[in-house]
């Protein structure tokens, strides 16, 4: 990955943020306190980011490793926030705002797989 391809990337994972969990965000809302709601909904974009930085570098030492595949788990969980909303906007339960809801989660998946694609490539280099 080149150093725009990361910044790309990087934005994508944040707008991510408008779909899977922004829903879970608001589904937590009323049973965590003020900031856990947003932090546990934000924590595999976050990791997603995180791991980003890590794609770029060439060394592939323990550190590295532990962030890209952090980064990968926070993936998988995008995807299942994602999964979550559209089933909920599927079925006709989710709130108001379906268009931010759908453009988060197209982006999302846009997200994951540039991730993989980025970790596979990453993987090559081994």
């Amino acid at each position: 990955m080149n150093r725009f391809s990361v910044a790309m990337f990087k934005i994508t994972a944040l707008f991510s943020f408008c779909g899977g969990p922004l829903f879970v965000t608001d589904q937590l809302e009323p049973h965590l306190t003020d900031p856990y709601h947003f932090v546990v909904a934000f924590s595999p974009v976050a990791v997603m980011v995180l791991g980003a930085f890590a794609l770029v570098e060439r060394e592939h030492d323990l550190m590295a490793r532990i962030c890209v595949w952090s980064g990968a788990l926070g993936g998988v969980a995008l995807l299942a926030m994602n999964i979550y909303a559209g089933w909920h906007l599927a079925t006709g339960s989710a709130p108001a705002e379906r268009g931010l809801l759908t453009f988060g989660i197209a982006v999302g998946l846009v997200a994951i797989t540039l991730y993989v694609k980025a970790l596979t490539r990453w993987r090559g280099d081994t």
